[in-house]
Order: C-alpha cells, then structure tokens, then sequence
C-alpha cells in the first residue's frame, strides 16, 4: 500500500469533493473514504512494461473504458517503464489510475488523473 498523501495524484484525490479525510487519535493515522458509500479509499503503485502502459494510456483516453478493460491485465514489471498510481475504494465504486513515464531519472506524468465511479470503476478494478 501506498500513502495516497506522497502519490503524484495525491492532491488531486485529497481535493476531490467525493473523499472524505479521516484523522486518527492525534492525528497520527489518516483515513481516506469515498464519501457516497463511506468505503476506505486505499493506493498502490505499480511499474508495468511498455506495451502495458501503451494500452494504459489508450484506455484512459478512451470515453467509454468498459471494452478496453475487458482486454487488457495489469501485470507488474521490475524496472518498468511506466508507473501507474491507484486508488480504489473497498468496494470497487470508485477507481483514480495516474499514468506516469519513466524520463530524465524520473517518472513524469503522461496523462491526466481520470477518475472512475459506478459500473465503470467496477470494470477498472477487474484489470487491477
């Protein structure tokens, strides 16, 4: 798991209207919820191969992601050359994917956080 606050797209999630964020006892712990269903809001980051973030990319520029999905897996790469950043929520309602390019010694956004709710962030979720 990843701290969604250190995330590239981490202020893109802490600002959106649609997530909750829960402060723990002193404030040491911190918990994000999709305020619709009051689901926990967990990240993950992963490094995938060329073709993969190819069709990643491809996907998210896509209006409707539903077929896309359906064809493509997210599988792990060591050294990739693309870094995708998720967040879902628990129940699957609401996915957020950040594609990220490895250039210059670092990852460097390629397309714009896009984020998912309802059905199709239950088709997102099944390539993840």
């Amino acid at each position: 798991m990843a701290n969604i606050k250190n995330m590239q797209m981490g202020d893109a999630i802490c600002g959106d209207a649609r997530i909750g964020i829960r402060k723990g006892l002193l404030g040491l712990t911190t918990k994000y919820v999709y305020l619709p269903t009051e689901s926990l809001v967990k990240g993950e980051k992963r490094e995938v191969d060329e073709e993969c973030g190819k069709r990643l990319l491809q996907l998210l520029q896509s209006p409707t992601p539903q077929p896309l999905a359906d064809k493509l897996r997210l599988a792990e790469a060591v050294n990739g050359n693309y870094l995708v950043e998720i967040t879902y929520s628990a129940d699957k309602s609401f996915v957020a994917l950040h594609v990220l390019r490895y250039d210059r010694l670092n990852y460097e956004p390629v397309a714009p956080v896009r984020i998912y709710e309802g059905d199709e962030a239950r088709a997102i979720s099944q390539i993840l």
